[in-house]
């Protein structure tokens, strides 16, 4: 089991190093100038040369990214142009309302998505699977914004229940957490029931159903552990698409987390915060599969030994 984690975190760590080069050579790519923009419309280009070799950005890209990797190991992520403050200080101060929003939307996917998908997949073509079916497909088929605004319009605007936007109170999470758990929700419903039915026939359920078991029991005992590894495969990629539509939905509802500041790093062509920012997804989306990964080893032994 150490073997298997310690290959796991090894793994992890080499895609995340991957994932920043990779940043960093997009971000050479695209056009815009760091040093031009952090002096202004006025700025010479004596001014902006100097400025350049001050940040490094003179130097080859491998020589910049090693100097970023020692850089960020020491806890330095740089200088963001647009808000002239460190980056990581930045994305500290969002990066807790954008991990409340994800929690939500988390909690929102456990008790409502799983749940749904398994009953439908336990009763498939009564009128309880139908309307789930039909509520995953809506889910689905809808971009995360679109739903944004049609809640907000609805819940807003014509009944007032919650609040437009910004944050400060439990009603302020409500509609975002929603918008943001409506694509998850209708996924893992999706991969429940369809996980569900493929374990349900098989023979050792049969058998269990034959010595008279409930079947609800069998369900439980049976069915649910056996239909929980696609489950958490699908919920652990999931997770990582909540912290991506966090991006959109932060932007909808004005909510001050690390989403909307990477928005504004990306309009401003912000080119140290919105690499900050990429990694921190990035970094979580993997931590995250890290967590589905090594939960394998605890539902299935066999998995660990193989």
């Amino acid at each position: 089991m150490i073997l298997f984690i310690v290959k796991r975190i090894l793994a992890s760590i080499a895609v995340i190093l991957s994932m920043a080069f990779f940043v960093m050579l997009i971000m050479d790519i695209i056009p815009g100038d760091p040093a031009a923009m952090m002096l202004g419309e006025n700025a010479t280009p004596e001014m902006i040369l100097e400025l350049r070799s001050q940040m490094g950005l003179d130097q080859p890209l491998l020589i910049r990214y090693a100097n970023y990797i020692w850089n960020v190991a020491h806890g330095d992520l740089g200088r963001s142009v647009r808000e002239m403050a460190p980056v990581a200080t930045l994305i500290g101060d969002t990066l807790p309302n954008t991990l409340v929003l994800t929690a939500a939307g988390m909690f929102l996917t456990l008790v409502i998505g799983i749940p749904l998908g398994l009953v439908s997949g336990a009763r498939a073509g009564s009128w309880v699977d139908h309307l789930s079916r039909i509520t995953s497909l809506l889910g689905l088929c809808m971009p995360v914004f679109w739903i944004g605004l049609i809640l907000i319009y609805f819940f807003s605007f014509r009944l007032g229940w919650f609040p437009v936007g910004g944050t400060g109170s439990f009603s302020h999470l409500v509609l975002p957490s929603v918008t943001l758990a409506a694509y998850t929700m209708a996924a893992i419903a999706r991969m429940s029931r369809s996980s569900l039915m493929e374990v349900l026939s098989e023979d050792y359920v049969r058998t269990a159903r034959a010595k008279g078991l409930a079947f609800w029991l069998v369900v439980w005992r049976h069915g649910f552990r056996n239909a929980l590894i696609p489950i958490l495969t699908v919920f652990g990629m999931q997770v990582g698409n909540l912290m991506g539509g966090a991006i959109l939905t932060e932007t909808v509802f004005a909510w001050p987390g690390l989403g909307r500041l990477m928005m504004g790093a990306i309009m401003d062509r912000d080119s140290l915060l919105l690499q900050g920012t990429i990694l921190v997804f990035s970094a979580a989306y993997i931590f995250i599969n890290l967590l589905v990964d090594l939960s394998y080893g605890l539902i299935d032994p066999r998995i660990v030994e193989s």
